[in-house]
């Protein structure tokens, strides 16, 4: 009868000992984990560019280096507008982003411009792909997708954490009515702004419609 007492004594013991060695084991685990890092986003816009990879732009493009607040016009259609009807054409541009880990947000307001009405032309689609080999101009290869207003005359695109790299920026623009639309005619503003640390986190561009 002791044997059997002592024996219970000691397993309840080894037990007590386990749930404290274990409790132990836990508290100290706890304490050690690290403490996670913030990701601090240090991204800017850099410039504008002619694509180098993704084909199909509708655009003529002059290389041109961002300022912080700018407007800039480096753009304009290839081919006259007008006499276009029934056509999808493509506003598309590159944009570089540079900075260590890009940007923590991404927002993009389109909408057309002060020469256009949407009895003319009208916004289809408005996204933008990595400007890399092997990706064509196309809503199905974007990495970020925007939204357009039922009656086509605005767009935004919202992306959060979009890292440094070179990106295309597509406005897919369907003509209605185009016979009013004269030469270097304003189509499309853009405005940028970015949520980071970097210098540079907006600026607005203008596109117009074949310079003559």
């Amino acid at each position: 009868m002791k044997g059997a007492i002592s024996g219970a004594l000691v397993a309840m013991l080894l037990l007590v000992v386990m749930i404290f060695g274990m409790m132990f084991a836990y508290v100290a685990w706890v304490g050690i984990k690290p403490t996670a890092v913030p990701v601090t986003y240090k991204g800017e816009f850099d410039k504008v560019y002619a694509p180098k990879y993704v084909g199909g732009t509708d655009l003529t493009i002059t290389e041109t280096t961002i300022t912080d607040g700018a407007t800039i016009a480096p753009a304009n259609y290839t081919i006259n507008i007008n006499g276009t009807d029934g056509q999808t054409t493509y506003a598309a541009y590159g944009l570089k982003i540079t900075g260590s880990n890009g940007l923590e947000r991404l927002d993009v307001d389109i909408d057309l411009g002060a020469n256009i009405a949407t009895s003319e032309m009208v916004i289809r689609k408005a996204y933008i792909l990595k400007d890399e080999e092997g990706v064509t101009m196309d809503a199905s290869n974007a990495v970020y997708l925007g939204t357009v207003e039922t009656d086509g005359s605005s767009a935004s695109i919202r992306a959060s954490a979009v890292p440094e790299g070179r990106y295309v920026v597509v406005v897919e623009m369907k003509s209605v009515a185009t016979s009013t639309v004269a030469l270097k005619d304003h189509v499309l503003r853009e405005a940028f702004d970015a949520t980071t640390e970097g210098d540079v986190n907006s600026f607005t561009l203008n596109i117009y419609n074949k310079n003559s």
